[in-house]
């Protein structure tokens, strides 16, 4: 990975080309981590999903708005796993939770990953064309 410039919040890894983020430490401003981009979409999507199944609930949301969420989640998350598979079987590195795989067990977890990308984009477009 190549040094990260001052000021500089955001970059890409140089041997998986997975975009990464400085992130600051909630005891330690002054403290960073590296995450990858794609983990925090998913830590942000899931208060919205978990946040409009409880309007609908309670009943504020009607399903239509339901179906609308869940779809757009479905894109969010379809891309990034799409994304996710096509960079594993590129560069031959996977990411599953706190384990980097690489070689061949990262194609064997690319290659579905690949295929969970596209149908949950497919699902996304059939929940947005209701």
């Amino acid at each position: 990975m190549q040094p990260w410039r001052r000021q500089q919040r955001l970059g890409l890894c140089s041997q998986c080309r997975r975009p990464l983020a400085l992130v600051p430490t909630i005891m330690n401003p002054r403290v960073y981590r590296i995450w990858n981009v794609f983990s925090i979409l998913y830590i942000v999507a899931l208060p919205i999903i978990g946040g409009a199944i409880v309007s609908m609930v309670i009943g504020d949301l009607p399903p239509r708005e339901l179906v609308i969420v869940i779809a757009a989640m479905l894109l969010l998350w379809g891309s990034i796993d799409l994304w996710e598979g096509i960079a594993g079987v590129r560069t031959r590195i996977a990411r599953s939770r706190n384990v980097v795989h690489d070689g061949a067990v990262a194609r064997r977890i690319s290659i579905p990953r690949i295929f969970a990308g596209v149908a949950a984009l497919v699902l996304a477009t059939a929940g947005f064309a209701i």
